[in-house]
């Protein structure tokens, strides 16, 4: 007997393209690893597969798109800056990071950013507080009621897309969506 859900889970799974674009698009705005909002944005699709119904008059698309960016917005507000960081400060340390993993010489990227020196060097000191936190390995010890409801399938499908990792912290189980 196939799986309740196996369906939706399908059906999300053809639509892994759609958390690509969705995760593409918040790794180029934030300082989060592509992989790590790819794992959220998988978890969007199934939500948003187990609740959609093509009677509703909605595609599917735009329907779970709402779902996957939402998951990601959840996941940054849960596990993004520790602090209240000003906006100007982590876009500096955002740019200067990614100029850095690009291969920009340390000494460069102040010049590059249009800043000077002492300025990125502040920025760049303050960047233990207010990282992010990679996401972390499964501790699925305080998440057993979501297996049982959502059935180790789920956990299966997002581990075989390339997931598996929770962020400490973040409710991945909760539905705040009604």
């Amino acid at each position: 007997m196939p799986h309740p859900r196996a369906a939706a889970h399908a059906l999300a799974l053809q639509h892994l393209d759609l958390a690509d674009a969705i995760a593409g698009n918040f790794a180029r705005r934030t300082v989060h690893p592509f992989e790590d909002l790819r794992q959220v944005a998988i978890i969007g699709l199934l939500k948003a597969s187990a609740r959609y119904s093509p009677a509703g008059g909605r595609p599917f698309r735009p329907y779970t798109r709402t779902y996957a960016n939402g998951e990601i917005m959840h996941y940054l507000r849960d596990c993004g800056f520790a602090i209240k960081v000003p906006p100007p400060w982590r876009d500096l340390h955002a740019s200067g990071q990614k100029l850095l993993l690009q291969a920009v010489p340390p000494a460069a990227v102040p010049e590059r950013l249009r800043v000077t020196a002492q300025r990125f060097a502040a920025g760049s000191s303050r960047r233990q507080v207010y990282l992010p936190q990679r996401l972390k390995e499964p501790d699925f010890g305080h998440h057993q009621e979501a297996i049982k409801a959502l059935g180790t399938e789920l956990i299966e499908l997002v581990q075989l897309a390339g997931g598996g990792q929770w962020c400490a912290g973040h409710d991945n189980t909760s539905s705040r969506r009604s």
